[in-house]
């Protein structure tokens, strides 16, 4: 049975951001060493792994060698530091810049590099899932959302499940086919969302880039 994970920021071969993120590592061989083994501790073969952008500094054929060193079939959503050739690299599934896994869980996932701060359904309990941050916190908390890049988790990717669980907590409810009665139900939940009434309606073209729905 296969699994789903994200995963975010590895950086692969990229030394300086050992001084950059304070990473506990002494060389980039042990970087690259460490984040692989956790990788495919966890990850199977016929997994699934979404990486939320910045996978490595490398050459085209470096990545499309690090990616045959990674178990899972992998979807890369772009981040600031995967110029074109990494996208290009051999070895992904799929490229994008921004993803909504729908089916997965009972509520969608968003996936984007970057943290959002209104997504796609967001009042009515869907997820958010992120990178970039390499661990900072947000200036403002926001319960549905989680930053996956592996400065934050131990760098190793977060399973679907880890997901689920973390948001039933925060929530204080079971994720389930009524999950967004919750949130539609929850005047408090509505009006922590900033311009809620006001919302701006974003859709997706086949290229993920953004246009306003007339």
């Amino acid at each position: 049975m296969s699994n789903i994970f994200f995963t975010a920021d590895t950086h692969l071969d990229h030394e300086r951001m050992i001084v950059l993120s304070k990473r506990p590592f002494q060389s980039r061989d042990e970087m690259n060493s460490t984040i692989i083994d956790n990788w495919n501790r966890v990850v199977h073969p016929q997994d699934t792994v979404y990486h939320l952008g910045d996978f490595a500094f490398a050459t085209n054929e470096r990545v499309t060698q690090l990616l045959r060193m990674l178990n899972g079939h992998k979807h890369l959503i772009q981040g600031n530091h995967d110029d074109e050739h990494v996208g290009k690299a051999r070895g992904w599934a799929s490229t994008r810049f921004y993803y909504r896994v729908r089916k997965a869980l009972p509520t969608s996932i968003i996936l984007c590099h970057y943290p959002i701060e209104i997504w796609d359904r967001r009042h009515y309990g869907s997820v958010h899932l992120f990178g970039h941050l390499h661990g900072s916190p947000l200036e403002r908390s926001i319960e549905l959302r989680h930053d996956v890049g592996v400065d934050a988790n131990n760098f190793t990717p977060v399973s679907i499940d880890v997901v689920k669980t973390m948001m039933e907590q925060r929530v204080g409810a079971q994720m389930k086919e009524d999950w967004s009665d919750v949130f539609r139900s929850s005047r408090a939940f509505d009006e922590s969302i900033p311009h809620f009434y006001r919302r701006d309606k974003v859709v997706y073209d086949a290229h993920d880039a953004p246009r306003d729905v007339q």
